[in-house]
């Protein structure tokens, strides 16, 4: 993995050039320890920077920017191409290597297709083509958006980077917010893209190309995903057969590395599936890697990734921490530029930090929920909808009781509260619209009236703008195309990108492969959800692997006890920066009586967290617009 940079100014000095290369590629150091590269060509005004994590090719040959043999193409690429010995052989007869990088694959392939080139290649990306001579940038992000890029434009300036705080190194880019982006990240505790928190900084969309010439800025697509199930008949066993056989080749390809490799471990399904598939493919004895938090009781899943480890011989690692959130939370959403409120953040934080010690590659079970149907929301609409068609007094009734019960993630039975909870506030909407209130952190028109500066719940509606652009009528359906493209790449593979980043450390996700995506893509919805079973198909095929006990736990999460920190640990924390102080941009009222309502046992933390989260970012990271 590495990190990029790049502008286009035909009014900056060489000197300005080189300062901003060397300020912006410092602040990426983490991302790539093991080397720099820049290019600059004054006539036509570009620039191109590289930090490089070094996995393939050890050698100088593959240092960038790499220069295409005539010297026209510069390119800087950050990510994993799996299929490029493939790409290479079918290359070969027409054209001259210079490395065993698959950089250069990526530079022949353009050479020869063009920006078509994105059809052709599988794995996690995210790259730019310079052709200076004829004034021509390229931009492309892989499909899943696994690997980030941002740009911004400013008259006859562009620039881009692997990350925010690099073009906030810029002179000319603005630190103001953008209301609309604050809204949303209200709403669902990160920001979905294109928009970033600051008005000036877009995120270029998973799946898309961006081509700048002297004609402006053209952006489209390259690849959209179609959930079509597969009209042929096929009994469940060939399903399951034709979703083993991919499994197998996904973590098969992305073994390859000349740097030590190992796997994330959790204990679950998804992470535990990869380690099994691991075994039967990996040359070595694998080296896994799990965390457990001390005193944490219930949110430590040791035991369960001790028993896997075991069970396939892994060198297993296990660490235990003691969490330091108060101290550490700064740090981690330095890392992140702009606020974001998944609190597990936090533990694969700790968690990278201690496996980069051991190796420099690391795959998780990231993505197999989001493909497969393994979320309990792909599920609830019909436990909603019964709910929803009592009787109007006992569905009050019901209402009441659930909010006086105990609800917590500590438990089981306070997880089953506070789902009623959930499910009782959703049972009278339809399936999209109970999933809009499902995944957002409370109702978005009250979470609207906590703003300084109110906005539209249009402006806000992101998830049902994807919900109306499937095109299937199954509930369930809808629910992954539009997870797919807001909650997948903005939240988990935002966290997962930054997390193993911050040191160094290359993360994979072999269950978004892009021949598993198309086959989840065309399997039947009863084999993602079956009545209250998830991850139908998955599960069938994992109990090949992995004992049953692993496969049919209760799905927990990497989760961390924010509602019981927020009322012991943050609690200071919480006060001092939530009710002393503030940016401006929230009503101080409406926050007081959340953290008075929280602090009396009702759980507000997701929100809680949310805004405690953004008052620290915006105090820390300096920015302006608030209200």
């Amino acid at each position: 993995m590495c990190g990029l940079v790049g502008w286009w100014d035909r009014a900056a000095s060489p000197g300005e050039t080189r300062e901003w290369l060397a300020r912006s590629l410092g602040l990426l150091r983490h991302r790539g320890p093991d080397a720099e590269g820049v290019w600059m060509d004054g006539p036509s005004g570009f620039a191109l920077g590289h930090r490089r994590l070094s996995i393939l090719d050890l050698s100088a040959a593959g240092t960038q920017p790499m220069a295409s043999e005539d010297g026209t193409l510069r390119i800087v690429h950050n990510g994993e191409i799996y299929n490029y010995r493939e790409i290479r052989r079918r290359l070969e007869g027409r054209a001259r290597f210079r490395t065993a990088t698959d950089t250069e694959v990526i530079l022949r392939l353009y050479e020869e297709k063009g920006v078509d080139c994105t059809a052709d290649l599988e794995g996690m990306f995210a790259f730019a083509i310079c052709d200076a001579a004829r004034g021509r940038l390229l931009l492309v992000r892989d499909r899943p958006g696994i690997k980030p890029l941002f740009y911004c434009q400013d008259g006859g300036r562009f620039a881009f980077a692997s990350e925010v705080k690099a073009l906030l190194a810029l002179p000319w880019v603005s630190r103001e917010l953008d209301p609309i982006a604050v809204a949303q990240y209200v709403t669902y505790g990160y920001v979905p893209a294109p928009r970033t928190v600051f008005a000036s900084i877009r995120k270029l969309p998973p799946a898309h190309r961006l081509l700048l010439d002297n004609g402006g800025i053209t952006l489209e697509p390259y690849w959209t995903l179609r959930i079509e199930p597969d009209a042929r008949a096929r009994s469940e066993t060939e399903w399951a057969d034709a979703l083993d056989e991919a499994l197998g080749r996904a973590v098969a390809g992305q073994l390859v590395s000349d740097v030590p490799l190992g796997a994330l471990l959790s204990g679950g399904l998804d992470s535990s599936l990869i380690v099994a598939l691991m075994s039967g493919s990996a040359g070595g004895r694998i080296r896994t890697f799990s965390i457990g938090f001390r005193g944490m009781g219930y949110y430590d899943e040791r035991r369960y990734a001790r028993a896997v480890a075991q069970r396939f011989g892994t060198d297993h690692h296990e660490f235990e921490v003691e969490p330091r959130a108060a101290e550490d939370l700064s740090r981690i959403l330095w890392h992140f530029d702009e606020p974001f409120a998944d609190s597990s953040a936090i533990a694969l934080y700790y968690l990278s930090r201690l496996t980069r010690s051991h190796v420099t590659v690391a795959l998780s079970g990231t993505g197999g929920d989001d493909l497969f149907g393994g979320y309990r929301r792909y599920a609830s609409h019909p436990l909603a909808r019964m709910v929803g068609s009592l009787p109007a007094w006992a569905s009050r009734w019901g209402s009441a009781l659930a909010e006086r019960l105990p609800g917590s993630r500590q438990s089981r039975w306070g997880e089953s509260v506070l789902l009623l909870r959930r499910l009782a506030a959703v049972g009278h909407l339809s399936p999209d619209e109970s999933y809009c209130r499902l995944m957002a952190l409370g109702d978005p028109s009250s979470l609207t009236d906590l703003l300084q500066h109110p906005v539209s719940l249009d402006d806000v509606g992101v998830l049902g703008r994807f919900l109306a652009r499937s095109s299937s009528p199954d509930p369930v359906s809808r629910r992954l195309f539009a997870d797919f493209h807001t909650y997948l790449p903005d939240d988990l593979l935002a966290k997962e990108d930054r997390m193993t980043m911050a040191f160094g450390l290359e993360g994979r996700v072999p269950l978004l492969d892009e021949t598993l995506i198309e086959l989840a893509a065309r399997l039947p919805v009863a084999l993602k959800v079956r009545g209250l079973t998830t991850k139908y198909l998955l599960k069938k095929v994992a109990e090949r692997y992995l004992p049953a006990g692993i496969v049919h736990r209760r799905k927990h999460g990497f989760a961390v006890p924010v509602s019981e920190w927020l009322r012991g640990p943050l609690r200071g924390l919480g006060e001092e920066v939530l009710l002393a102080g503030g940016s401006g941009w929230f009503r101080r009222p409406a926050v007081a009586e959340l953290w008075r309502a929280h602090q009396q046992g009702a759980d507000r933390s997701a929100l809680l967290y949310a805004l405690l989260v953004f008052e620290m970012w915006h105090r820390d990271r300096g920015a302006s617009g608030g209200g």
